[in-house]
């Protein structure tokens, strides 16, 4: 290996080790929101952070929707993964601060909140991440960032290898099964006999109605409700016409039932917290094959215009 890709690992590592980036992002929104400097605060996952390749826009789906609310000042906490009880203790946390930011916008990505393969991966169920926003709520204080960097054990990635699930078109298996059947097959372009082992990892598990993003859905609610700001979802859904024609007759209406519970639990008596639908064609996705809920320019400016436009209207516009 050549030694500036050495040192890149090396620094990587010892960063990893010695601060978290996103408590590092929680201090500095909330000192952001103390000062009065803004205007929605935006929690989010991989979806806020996925942009297009060099020489195509690059403008991220926060920036575009700070741009559709007239350069609303935005705040962001995000992180590959992020769900709904994340998003429950982050609000706790900032209901304890002395401001407010005007809106909420946040995703809502099933993969994340409901399959095993993340909601229960040693990286992103981000525990000590949760452990210090908790820590910080109750105690009214700063979140500490430095020196709160983690790495997962062995044990950890070993137990999350052993985690059985069922899935709706390959049965029972193991996580660690199905990592190794796709180890090195996973990125666009997807071969065609390794597409239907994938989607079926990322999308097709059988539910019990006890993962997190069932149970975390009314708890987010309450937040939502007792932090007092409008507050605006967008459903962040898989190229569904790709897993069709994968699964013909069965996909769309796998992932939708999943959609359809957990938008139930959203009050249609409280018009400031909306979960919105957008319409999302295969094209707008920045790579169609591979099952992942990143879009690329067109998808992320018509989530931005819709997200700002609903604020408008339940009045959380912010600086527009």
């Amino acid at each position: 290996m050549p030694l500036a890709p050495q040192l890149r690992t090396a620094a990587r590592y010892v960063r990893s080790r010695t601060l978290d980036t996103h408590l590092r992002q929680v201090a500095t929104a909330a000192r952001r929101i103390e000062a009065g400097e803004v205007d929605v605060l935006i929690l989010g996952d991989s979806t806020c952070l996925s942009f297009d390749p060099p020489g195509a826009d690059r403008t991220t789906l926060p920036e575009m929707i700070s741009q559709e609310l007239g350069d609303a000042r935005i705040a962001t906490v995000v992180g590959p993964g992020f769900a709904y009880g994340m998003y429950v203790d982050l609000l706790a946390y900032f209901a304890t601060l002395t401001g407010r930011p005007s809106a909420v916008v946040f995703p809502t990505s099933l993969r994340p909140a409901l399959s095993a393969h993340v909601s229960h991966h040693p990286i992103y169920r981000y525990d000590h991440v949760r452990a210090e926003l908790r820590r910080a709520t109750e105690r009214r204080s700063r979140v500490r960032w430095l020196g709160q960097g983690r790495a997962p054990s062995r044990e950890a990635y070993a137990a999350f290898d052993a985690l059985e699930v069922e899935t709706r078109w390959g049965g029972r298996s193991t996580l660690g099964t199905f990592r190794r059947r796709l180890h090195g097959k996973a990125a666009s372009p997807i071969a065609p006999e390794d597409a239907p082992i994938l989607w079926d990892y990322f999308h097709g598990q059988v539910l019990t109605g006890e993962e997190p993003g069932f149970t975390d859905t009314p708890r987010l609610i309450a937040a939502l409700r007792a932090f007092g700001r409008p507050a605006v979802s967008y459903w962040a859904p898989p190229a569904l016409e790709v897993g069709e024609r994968l699964f013909p007759g069965e996909f769309e209406s796998q992932v939708r039932g999943h959609f359809e519970v957990v938008s139930a639990a959203f009050p249609v008596d409280d018009p400031q917290i909306r979960l919105l639908e957008i319409g999302l064609g295969e094209s707008t996705y920045l790579a169609w094959d591979d099952g992942i809920e990143h879009y690329n320019s067109e998808g992320r400016r018509l989530l931005a215009r819709a997200v700002a436009a609903e604020l408008g209207r339940i009045g959380g516009a912010g600086n527009a």
